[in-house]
């Protein structure tokens, strides 16, 4: 085992999260190897786009290794997929390749923030992309094609494999660090996964939601959401079944660490801009934090042309000066800058966890979202390491893959809506930006759109306890 501990004095923070695994598997996640109460998004990706990570990773490292790694002269563009090889993950899905499934009516993919019971869209599109004619699941329920074909008489959009119904029959332990419990394939691991959210005796369904997210550094925090509808349950596993490759790329930023904002033209935020500048109908943004200054007028200039905007984030910021603020400063900032008209068009959200009806402040460490994820046009996708804040786009050595697909893109979009809350109960003010409770109240902790003469120190606080492990990145 060799370790580098990798940083670009004196803001180049390694930022980067991902895995690469025999040349032939890559995991880009959110979350570092840390326990936290965040909740957090990871990707499994196979084929030719692997060989760039593994450029990457030894990029990043820098250094020559002695002796090469093993995979050096076999490139993942020359093997297979080694999970859609696999009988174990076949057997989730029917041999005609769709999942087990059952039919119904389309739901609103566009944005995860309106909630539908019937939103699931796994296997919707068959791995197409936005070539040729296609179809899309609009917000109004109908389903066209984007060159104008009717399509709403045809195939409806499907579910996902029933796995919420086969985990009702298997009792199995949970996965942790302190008791681990490791499976063969990815179908037992699902089936793991689910088995834990299943009510054990004496419990509810979201009781069930509340003993998992309390295995972490929280083991006795309140619950307080009332049962989910069917449809809506908890699923932290989704499989995808075998499809055709699709257009992917990485989208990343190097480190850089002078203390200016002279680094910005690198391909992660061009990705960003381009994706909202280009966007014909949606955006939706999950993010930690969002002050980036590029940013915000380019979400203003969406808007004001009639996109529909919908942003998560969790109740934190940036205090430290030049860091770009906290989220309420800026979504107050957004929304003081738009007409009344065009404010229909904004839709900003604090995060609320799954069994929760209310934004928890992170400082509390009790239920936070670390996700970073873009979805413009319920296609283009973009996910990985990079937040929407100043640190992300100015100086973080960042990881990201954008991919088109509308079938990736609305099983993102689905576990986003099923995994939290955040679409029910986490609407902020369209008056200040700010999320008050039915009484009129902010959330305990909540600063607000004026943080204080010493709101400096409170930053530099802030990022002494990330440092120490303390909060996060």
């Amino acid at each position: 085992m060799q370790v580098v501990n990798y940083h670009r004095p004196i803001f180049g923070t390694f930022h980067s999260k991902y895995m690469v695994v025999d040349r032939k598997i890559a995991i880009l996640s959110s979350n570092n190897i840390q326990d936290n109460d965040n909740m957090e998004m990871m990707t499994h990706i196979e084929g030719p786009i692997v060989d760039s990570f593994y450029d990457m990773s030894l990029a990043s490292w820098h250094n020559e290794l002695k002796p090469p790694l093993p995979s050096y002269n076999s490139p993942a563009a020359l093997g297979g997929l080694p999970s859609f090889q696999q009988q174990s993950h076949s057997s989730m899905f029917n041999t005609d390749g769709k999942p087990r499934v059952q039919q119904q009516a389309p739901g609103d993919m566009a944005n995860p923030a309106t909630r539908h019971p019937d939103q699931s869209q796994l296997g919707a599109h068959s791995g197409r992309t936005s070539a040729g004619q296609q179809t899309s699941v609009l917000a109004n329920g109908d389903e066209i094609g984007y060159e104008g074909q009717d399509t709403t008489g045809g195939n409806r959009a499907q579910e996902l494999p029933d796995i919420v119904q086969d985990a009702q029959n298997t009792s199995l332990l949970e996965h942790t660090a302190k008791d681990p419990h490791y499976d063969p394939d990815i179908a037992s691991e699902v089936t793991r996964a689910q088995s834990v959210l299943t009510p054990r005796a004496g419990e509810t369904r979201m009781s069930a939601v509340t003993r998992h997210l309390n295995t972490t550094i929280q083991p006795d925090t309140k619950g307080n959401a009332p049962e989910c509808a069917p449809g809506d349950e908890m699923i932290t596993l989704i499989p995808h079944p075998t499809h055709e490759p699709m257009p992917m790329a990485m989208v990343c930023r190097k480190p850089w660490g002078a203390p200016n904002h002279q680094c910005v033209h690198v391909p992660q935020n061009e990705a960003f801009l381009s994706a909202i500048r280009n966007a014909e109908k949606n955006v939706f943004i999950q993010t930690p934090n969002l002050n980036a200054e590029p940013l915000i007028p380019a979400l203003l200039a969406a808007v004001r042309r009639g996109i529909e905007v919908y942003y998560y984030v969790f109740l934190k910021g940036e205090l430290l000066p030049g860091q770009g603020g906290i989220n309420e400063m800026i979504s107050n900032k957004l929304y003081t800058s738009l007409t009344e008209e065009e404010k229909e068009y904004l839709h900003v959200f604090n995060y609320v966890a799954k069994d929760q009806t209310q934004p928890i402040h992170n400082k509390f460490k009790k239920r936070s979202c670390h996700i970073k994820l873009m979805i413009v046009d319920e296609h283009i996708g973009i996910q990985g390491n990079g937040n929407q804040d100043t640190q992300s786009w100015y100086h973080s050595q960042e990881v990201n893959v954008m991919l088109d697909s509308y079938d990736v893109c609305a099983a993102w979009a689905d576990g986003i809506r099923r995994n939290q809350n955040t679409h029910l109960y986490g609407a902020v003010s369209r008056e200040d930006g700010c999320w008050r409770d039915a009484k009129g109240e902010m959330a305990e902790g909540a600063i607000g759109i004026d943080p204080g003469r010493f709101s400096w120190a409170k930053g530099i606080v802030g990022a002494v306890q990330r440092v120490r492990g303390a909060g996060g990145f």
